[in-house]
């Protein structure tokens, strides 16, 4: 065989072999970087499960400020509108109604703007959010015809006189029946309970998928 053709032989075995070689350091560059960015997007995944899963039992941790029972948060609407109104009693029975606005409460634009937040939060997976989301999104719509219901048919019963003598005390038995309106509209104190419990759960499942011992 003539040199000339050893010579291109062996440029075309060494050239081939620099292609492989290139390959191959390519697809474990590509793997190495994947790897680290799949991992670096699970343990992310993991601490915000873990933040979420705290953060949804505090309504129900009896030591927790933001325990259900403590946050008065339809009592903030009643105290808004009383305020509105303290002054204009014979104004309002007079014109056979009431003039004001109703508050939305620092906790429905809490339920409502996380409702959104979760739909596209890049950092839960699908059956978790799926729960989550429909959750919320009860809430939002028990809190909001229950808190609009209740506070119409008040200013309705003002605007005829009625309940102006005990303006101080009406919102124990208004925030009663708010709370009988959410049990109806699926989103009272122990349905919320239980679907919070159920995604608590569904995040352990989650986890349990990375656990040694599985």
């Amino acid at each position: 065989m003539e040199l000339d053709s050893l010579t291109k032989i062996a440029q075309i075995i060494f050239y081939s072999g620099g292609l492989l070689l290139g390959a191959l350091t390519y697809r474990r560059a590509k793997s190495t970087i994947l790897n680290t960015v799949n991992t670096e997007y699970h343990k992310k995944v993991i601490e915000h499960l873990a933040e979420l899963s705290e953060s949804l039992y505090l309504e129900f941790d009896f030591s927790s400020a933001a325990l259900w029972y403590r946050q008065n948060d339809f009592v903030q609407v009643v105290d808004k509108l009383h305020e509105e109104i303290a002054d204009r009693k014979d104004e309002i029975i007079a014109k056979g109604q009431v003039d004001a606005g109703i508050m939305a409460s620092p906790k429905m634009i809490q339920i409502s703007t996380l409702s959104k937040k979760y739909k596209s939060d890049p950092f839960l997976p699908d059956p978790i959010r799926n729960k989550l989301v429909s959750l919320f999104e009860k809430r939002d719509k028990a809190m909001s015809q229950a808190y609009l219901s209740v506070m119409l048919e008040y200013m309705s019963e003002l605007a005829k006189g009625r309940h102006w003598d005990t303006l101080d005390t009406n919102k124990h038995w208004l925030q009663e029946k708010v709370e009988e309106r959410l049990e109806k509209g699926g989103a009272g104190f122990k349905d919320v309970n239980e679907a919070v419990n159920e995604i608590r759960l569904e995040i352990h499942r989650y986890f349990k998928q990375f656990s040694p011992a599985t």
